[in-house]
């Protein structure tokens, strides 16, 4: 394994994860996020009244694409990569969290595996309609990750939803949790001397 010699090159090759394919994780979760933000019918669907009129809207009611809609994304936005049961909160805010999962073919395929992305979808109950639409929050946001993910091939592959069920936490959120699933290469690539190289056939010591 290469030996890092400052703090920049540890944070380069800290940040490539989140655009090469060596850890199937980062890698993925960066094009789930990329995906969801790109989305402005998700990003209504929030209600994030603090964001809608600042940075998704314009004054006009026009779509504001130079908004900084990276804000909806984080521990203090919308949209979390990973999962969490959020305290009750006196201010109205909905969730959508997703995570990354891997499971081995069968028939011993070393090669590839399976890839399962979940998407966790709370809605605060003190808004659960939409009021301009007269849909459900929960399943309003369900539709639009259904629309942007399933059968296409965001992850390089064809992808499809195989669970979509709603159930509730507690008294304060309704849930929406949707499945997708794809058979992708199980981490089979990584940087050896300098280069990024197919590993899995390339025994190595740290």
């Amino acid at each position: 394994m290469d030996k890092l010699q400052t703090k920049q090159e540890l944070l380069a090759k800290l940040t490539a994860l989140t655009s090469v394919p060596d850890d199937n994780n980062i890698y993925l979760k960066e094009k789930v996020k990329k995906a969801l933000l790109k989305s402005p019918e998700l990003l209504y669907a929030f209600h994030n009244l603090d964001l809608e009129d600042t940075e998704l809207f314009n004054p006009d009611g026009t779509i504001n694409y130079d908004g900084d809609w990276t804000m909806y994304y984080g521990e203090e936005g919308n949209i979390h990569p990973h999962f969490y049961l959020p305290n009750t909160q006196d201010k109205v805010r909905h969730h959508l969290c997703f995570k990354t999962e891997f499971t081995d073919i069968p028939k011993y395929n070393q090669i590839m595996c399976y890839m399962n992305v979940t998407f966790l979808v709370m809605v605060d109950v003190r808004d659960a309609i939409d009021p301009l639409t007269g849909i459900t929050r929960h399943d309003l946001i369900g539709s639009i990750i259904r629309d942007r993910f399933n059968w296409s091939n965001i992850f390089g592959a064809h992808c499809n939803i195989v669970s979509d069920k709603e159930s509730f936490t507690d008294s304060n959120y309704i849930i929406r949790t949707i499945v997708l699933e794809q058979e992708t290469t199980n981490n089979i690539t990584g940087i050896r001397n300098g280069k990024r190289q197919v590993i899995n056939k390339q025994p190595w010591t740290s």
